[in-house]
């Protein structure tokens, strides 16, 4: 996967994560809010935890992305592995990414070659568990939400299981969080118009180059649709959650876009997944040079 690949879905996960946890920050007095809350932090101080994760991204209903994941935690012993399958209408492409002993491990489909590289500094969201950093985070994303505490549902269902959900459409989306949006989603598509110089250390590692026709968007953008739902099981944890936003805009030859990205993860195993830890003795591996984990970055 090239750099420009890469930022653009970055981007939009960012987008996809950004919405879900402003559109979910209210005031303890929601009882909506307060269900999913418990159960999210819950869920993310599980032991062990699997998962099969699913991201597409259309325009104007036809397919750009499509992303697969069946992916698997230990956060005691930090292990983690994820099966990957990419399609971009075209193509198609196949990966396994483990992450154990403090080194990021990739191996390609029909490929016997196991990548390594060092981790080097704490993972993303690691200081995440810093008081005073976390409490200035749920003051940020309260002021995003703003009047969407009232919109955050709660209903109870069989078995003890609670449905928490966020629809929102057009002018009921607020401001700031559109504004935010839609400058990501800007950003992500021009980024698939970036410099495609593979560098020394990473040109071993990226398959074939799978072009991603995102479009650029350029003018008049803004989001059309929120549609977020969560189910928590009667233990308290998170076991599916599924996002979907809708954005039109033009690009800059004035032609008219709505792009559709849907997120949809099932969680499982919680507190009694088991890893195995891949054995890399005896097999052909490939260790990142110091130039390549600089612009390795993104894994």
């Amino acid at each position: 996967m090239n750099k420009k690949w890469l930022a653009m879905g970055g981007g939009i996960g960012l987008g996809v994560a950004m919405l879900i946890t402003s559109g979910f920050s209210a005031s303890a007095s929601n009882t909506g809010y307060e269900a999913y809350k418990q159960a999210w932090k819950q869920t993310k101080a599980a032991a062990s935890i699997a998962g099969d994760a699913h991201v597409t991204v259309n325009d104007n209903e036809e397919k750009v992305l499509d992303v697969t994941s069946a992916f698997k935690k230990d956060n005691g012993k930090d292990l983690s592995s994820a099966a990957i399958q990419v399609d971009n209408d075209k193509q198609k492409h196949a990966l396994h990414v483990y992450r154990q002993d403090g080194k990021i491990i990739v191996k390609h489909s029909g490929s016997d070659m196991y990548h390594v590289m060092e981790r080097q500094g704490p993972r993303w969201g690691q200081n995440e568990h810093d008081p005073e950093l976390a409490k200035d985070m749920e003051n940020v994303l309260d002021v995003l939400a703003g009047n969407l505490r009232s919109e955050v549902m709660l209903k109870n269902q069989e078995n003890g299981k609670k449905h928490v959900s966020l629809h929102l459409s057009d002018s009921q989306i607020p401001t700031a969080v559109n504004a935010i949006g839609s400058l990501i989603i800007k950003n992500a598509s021009q980024h698939t118009g970036a410099d495609n110089h593979r560098h020394q250390g990473v040109k071993s590692i990226a398959p074939a180059d799978m072009k991603v026709d995102f479009p650029q968007l350029t003018d008049n953008i803004r989001m059309q649709e929120v549609n977020l739902d969560a189910i928590i099981n009667a233990d308290d944890y998170i076991e599916n959650q599924k996002a979907e936003i809708r954005i039109v805009g033009q690009d800059a030859s004035g032609e008219e876009h709505q792009v559709t990205v849907a997120f949809d993860v099932d969680l499982s195993g919680l507190n009694h997944t088991v890893i195995e830890p891949v054995q890399l003795e005896g097999k052909q591996v490939h260790s990142i040079t110091s130039e390549g984990r600089k612009h390795f970055g993104a894994w």
